[in-house]
């Protein structure tokens, strides 16, 4: 079985700031990511999108239980990590629009978006194992004091870089660790008819490493969960295994019906929404009020729609400069 985290004997405790920040955070990549599938049925925003409305906990906990140094490679559906820590919204969004103004000049679009001065890079599906390692093989050969954070779905689990990447990172002892949001589904194909294990935390014995299976839907479950992590791979003892479990609300992309997907689940889904429960858990702490909540979500919708204007105004790249940057990427 997948071990459990002793929260009490780590002391990792939450203060009401932390949990009004990471609250926040989630309400913020929530209305985010629906404005951004807005545009998308509008036009605004072509080709591929995936939503990541589900995760926010999961991001929610990983961002904030990481110091700002570390390093985090994203899944595809990683806007919500990027706004959480500290990419403009307008920015990212103009990127989603192949913009000019947008964080890759538009050159990355949804899939493969980065950010250098957040520490952040968001690659091909599976890419990442690979990346992350080779990432925390030079922080620990520069004896560097920072932590690698590779998050990936449940689909990439199953690929040899996965495998070959833990193993790798566990005989060098490597500051890293993986999480695998786990949303159930790797396009259509659910979890339980992929993977022959109950959770990918389980493949962690394999490569001597701790292997935490977590409530994804709780964000704080996961920022201790991470945060142990996180200072274990900080201190020498090397790489961790989390599987957060989540619901992806939407499709695998925005074309995606769901189809495969029972009216019974997705009525469920929608009675267990991870910012209700949020919302429900604050408001038993007394630490916000339906007043404080509302400010909250009409302060972020207000910065949602200076993104907005943002990204409509910001030009296309002409077509020197989509051959130029082309030219700077394979120098």
């Amino acid at each position: 079985m997948a071990a459990k985290i002793n929260y009490e004997k780590e002391e990792i405790k939450i203060g009401s700031g932390l949990h009004v920040k990471m609250f926040e955070s989630m309400v913020k990549a929530r209305l985010f990511e629906e404005r951004q599938l807005q545009l998308y049925h509008e036009g605004k925003i072509g080709g591929y999108l995936h939503p990541g409305i589900g995760n926010e906990a999961a991001y929610a906990g990983i961002v904030f239980a990481l110091e700002d140094d570390d390093i985090i490679y994203p899944t595809h559906r990683g806007y919500g990590i990027f706004v959480m820590r500290g990419v403009d919204m307008g920015k990212v969004l103009a990127e989603l629009m192949c913009k000019k103004d947008g964080c890759c000049n538009g050159q990355g679009g949804s899939c493969h978006m980065a950010a250098p001065q957040v520490r952040q890079i968001q690659g091909i599906l599976g890419a990442q194992f690979p990346l992350s390692v080779g990432e925390a093989l030079a922080v620990k050969l520069l004896d560097e004091k920072k932590v690698v954070l590779c998050a990936f779905g449940d689909g990439c689990a199953n690929n040899g870089t996965f495998h070959e990447s833990l193993n790798m990172a566990s005989i060098w002892k490597l500051p890293v660790v993986f999480v695998c949001i786990n949303n159930l589904y790797a396009v259509s194909l659910s979890f339980d008819r992929s993977t022959s294990v109950k959770s990918n935390a389980l493949r962690a014995r394999g490569y001597s490493m701790p292997g935490y299976d977590i409530d994804g839907t709780d964000y704080e479950s996961v920022y201790k969960a991470v945060k142990k992590a996180a200072n274990r791979a900080r201190s020498g003892e090397g790489p961790s295994l989390i599987e957060v479990k989540t619901t992806r609300v939407r499709g695998h992309h925005t074309g995606d019906q769901g189809s495969y997907r029972t009216k019974e689940e997705l009525e469920k889904v929608k009675r267990n929404d991870l910012i209700k429960k949020a919302i429900r858990k604050l408001t038993k702490l007394n630490i916000l009020d339906s007043k404080k909540i509302n400010k909250i979500y009409q302060k972020i919708e207000g910065d949602i729609d200076n993104a907005v204007i943002y990204a409509n105004n910001s030009p296309l790249p002409s077509v020197d400069e989509f051959i130029e940057y082309c030219k700077q990427s394979l120098k």
